[in-house]
């Protein structure tokens, strides 16, 4: 067990050297260029942060306000220029300029939060077809007594 983690890191070690000294020799970008990844030169992997509960809330609030006012949603331009200006109740920015989402998170944000609300509008609409159905049901079983 000991073995493999001190080869595993060797092996980390040796891949990051390998690339340092790599990309400053002259001709690097060239060699780095034209080869295919290996084992020495893994894709550098990126990191994946999730949205705050502040982002979440913030872009849901105005999802739903964009539903009340015009039916649809704001924009991804306008909700990007309003999470830059927001202010909490202090009047500090609600949201540090690395916190705010791009134009494109938005944007996804919003697709999944319309896909959510048309899935809840769709059970919405089949819970009311049924309890319609239900209700002159009962009324044809009273009128027939």
């Amino acid at each position: 067990m000991k073995n493999n983690l001190k080869l595993n890191t060797l092996n980390i070690v040796l891949k990051k050297d390998w690339k340092n000294a790599i990309s400053t020799f002259e001709h690097g970008e060239l060699i780095l260029k034209n080869y295919h990844r290996g084992w020495c030169l893994d894709e550098e992997k990126k990191t994946v942060t999730r949205f705050t509960d502040e982002q979440k809330k913030f872009m849901e609030d105005l999802f739903e306000e964009g539903l009340k006012e015009k039916g649809n949603t704001v924009r991804p331009e306008v909700a990007k220029q309003k999470m830059k200006e927001a202010k909490d109740n202090n009047g500090n920015p609600m949201f540090k300029p690395i916190e705010c989402l791009s134009k494109q998170q938005i944007k996804s944000f919003f697709g999944t939060l319309a896909k959510k609300y048309k899935q809840r509008t769709m059970e919405r609409d089949f819970e009311l077809r049924e309890l319609r159905i239900e209700i002159s049901n009962n009324a044809r079983n009273l009128g027939n007594e």
